[in-house]
This record gives C-alpha cells, sequence and structure tokens, in this order.
C-alpha cells in the first residue's frame, strides 16, 4: 500500500475520540459500537479494537474511494469499516449504522476472527473428504491442513490481503449505490447486485491497489500466451476467459456455488455472515472457475479504457445499464466510443488485435 506519512497525519488528525460535542461522523457511528476506536475522514469512518488499526482501515478505504471517483466520475457514497475484535459485526449493527447514514457498511474480520473463519472452512472440507471415518481421524487431517496455512495468517500476508480486498469489497457497493441507490444489496443473504456481473466485478477489481491489479493482468497475460503458443492445449476457462460477448452475458461462475454455500447454512441453522471466509478445498470449488473471471475483468477494463480513449467510460456504461441498456445497446448510442467497434462480432475480433500486441508471444532464440 502507498500512503504517504502526510496523508496518515491528515487521517490522524481527522479522527474523533467517543464522546466528541460535535456531531461528527465518528459521534453518529460511535454510538453503535462503543467499544470500538472511531476515526473519521470527510467520506466515511473506520472503527476497530485500536486507532492504528483503525487508521490502517480508514487509509485503504479512502484510496479505494479515490480510485471509484477517479473511474466511475462519482462520488462514492459514505462508508463505514467496521472489524469487531472477535467476530464480523452482526445485521442489528450494520442496520443501524446504515440508518445513520453509513450506506456502505462494511464488515471486516480482525486477525483473530480471520483465523476462526479460515479453521472453520478447512475444517468443513475435511469433514466432507472424511465422512464416516473416527473424529480424532478428521481432527488429524485437520491439524495437518490448518499446518500447511501458517503463512496465511502472517502480518505481511494479512497486509497485501487488506490492502486488495478491503476497496475490493467496498467498491461492489460503491458500484452499485451510485447507479441503483434503492437496490436492496449488502446483507449477507444474496450474492451481487442489479448490474451485469461483469461491470460489478470490474467496478472491484478497478478499486484494488496498483501491485494487485497489476498482478491479476500478468496473469492473465501468462495463460494467453500459452493459449497462442497452442490454442489446442486450451481447457474451456481459457477459451471463456478470451471471448469477450460471454463475458458480458456471463453470470459470476463463482454465483452459484455462494449460494449453494449459504443455502446449506441456513439449512443446517447457522447465521450466514456479510463476510465469510472460503480456504482449502472449499476455495478450491468455489473459485476453480472465477478466478478467470478476475484477470478477465482486469485487462477487459484496461482494454475499454483504452479504446475508448476514457479512462472515466465504466461511469457512463453503468449509467447506460441504470437506464436499462444492455451493452450491445450502448455500443450503438450516440455517446462518444473512440475505436471501439459498435458490435460484438467485430468488437472480439478487435479485442483479440489488441491482446495480441498487448501480450506478444515471447521469442525462443536457441
Amino acid at each position: 500500500m502507498r500512503v504517504t506519512l502526510s496523508f496518515i497525519l491528515a487521517l490522524t488528525a481527522a479522527s474523533t475520540p467517543a464522546g466528541a460535542a460535535t456531531e461528527t461522523l465518528c459521534a453518529k457511528a460511535q454510538p453503535t459500537l462503543p467499544n470500538l476506536i472511531c476515526v473519521e475522514s470527510a467520506r466515511g469512518v473506520a472503527l476497530a479494537a485500536d486507532r492504528p488499526r483503525a487508521e490502517t482501515l480508514l487509509a485503504l478505504a479512502e484510496v479505494g474511494a479515490d480510485r471509484f471517483i477517479a473511474r466511475f466520475s462519482m462520488a462514492p457514497v459514505r462508508y463505514a469499516v467496521v472489524e469487531g475484535a472477535d467476530a464480523p459485526i452482526g445485521r442489528p449493527e450494520r442496520e443501524t449504522l446504515r440508518s445513520a447514514g453509513f450506506v456502505n457498511t462494511m464488515p471486516w474480520l480482525s486477525a483473530k476472527a480471520y483465523r476462526t473463519q479460515v479453521e472453520a472452512s478447512v475444517r468443513r472440507g475435511v469433514v466432507m473428504q472424511t465422512t464416516g471415518q473416527a473424529p480424532e481421524v478428521v481432527e488429524a487431517a485437520t491439524q495437518q491442513a490448518l499446518s500447511k496455512l501458517t503463512a496465511q495468517f502472517s502480518p505481511e500476508r494479512r497486509a497485501k490481503t487488506d490492502a486488495q480486498a478491503l476497496p475490493h469489497e467496498l467498491g461492489h457497493i460503491w458500484y452499485s449505490k451510485a447507479y441503483w441507490p434503492n437496490a436492496a444489496i449488502d446483507k449477507g443473504d444474496e450474492y451481487g447486485g442489479p448490474s451485469p456481473d461483469w461491470l460489478d466485478e470490474m467496478a472491484a477489481v478497478l478499486m484494488e491497489d496498483p501491485t494487485s491489479f497489476d498482478k491479476r493482468v500478468t496473469q492473465f497475460g501468462e495463460r494467453y500466451q500459452k493459449y497462442r503458443a497452442d490454442p489446442a492445449k486450451a481447457d474451456e476457462n481459457v477459451r471463456f476467459m478470451i471471448d469477450l460477448p460471454h463475458y458480458f452475458q456471463e453470470r459470476h461462475p463463482a454465483g452459484d456455488a455462494v449460494r449453494t454455500l449459504m443455502e446449506k447454512q441456513r439449512a443446517e441453522g447457522k447465521a450466514v455472515g456479510a463476510i465469510t471466509v472460503l480456504s482449502g478445498d472449499e476455495a478450491k470449488r468455489v473459485g476453480a472457475n472465477a478466478e478467470r473471471f478476475y484477470l478477465q475483468s482486469a485487462v477487459a477494463a484496461q482494454y475499454l479504457a483504452d479504446r475508448s480513449g476514457d479512462p472515466k467510460v465504466f461511469g457512463r456504461i453503468g449509467a447506460a445499464f441504470a437506464r436499462g441498456e444492455t451493452i450491445e445497446q450502448w455500443l450503438t448510442n450516440r455517446e462518444p466510443k473512440g475505436k471501439l467497434p459498435r458490435d460484438m462480432t467485430k468488437m472480439q475480433a478487435d479485442w483479440l488485435a489488441w491482446l495480441d500486441k498487448k501480450f506478444p508471444v515471447a521469442t525462443v532464440i536457441s
């Protein structure tokens, strides 16, 4: 995360302790969670068990908000990032914060809560694989699986995950609320919002830190170069990855898997939280077909910005969807499109030509 010292100091100066007399944002948020420390900016608040952690979360949210403005030309709705000390905040607290004006209320996981969720996810995966085995066998397999995840709990790994995931998750809601302000989303019992899934995911990927975004682009390029070297060996995911018309119509590849998991948790009488971590075999099952969608979102965003000549083109596309247009209708309306082709067949050909230039096949010299 690239945050200057002056930016940190500015955030710290803007923070407000509990019980302040003026009606600051923290004064509105604090009564809901009096045991957490609150810091604020002009656009939102972050609450955590201690001030340094709250300031870190606020800084990540703020750079995400800046990216949203840069890409969508709209101010993000007011946010509240809340990291409970032991577990994510519940629905009552989230609804209270929303009623106080924090439209984008994002529960976040403390190190303790994150570890608890990872361990629970791994345990669920092991139980599925060891059906009928003795409890001690299941426990031994669980501990063996967890022993391989030590690096996942390091402070360095957590910092990288936060820099990628927190602005990403905020971006989903900022985008949806910008164009569908009355949509019922982010309540922990649905997947996605009213937008086509591709732009919903693209909006979130565009909020990520540059290191994470560039890594997605690099991974796309590696897969694409292998495809060009030998198309016959490409699997279905790689073929979908370069099929732009399919991408524009596709439901999120992880959507059905996530909905199934939510329904299973309800059937077992378990609460469905606003944030759930999947790890191990669960993550593989849910994410096997989804990773390609994230890589595709990053590179397709670059293509749309480059060929339209407008880094804020996503705002115009979002507005078109909110009016009820499809991507095909947006392509043919009177708005400027730069060098973007006006129909999907020509766009696919242009996209492939653009990819060929962006990711040339490496020349091997013997």
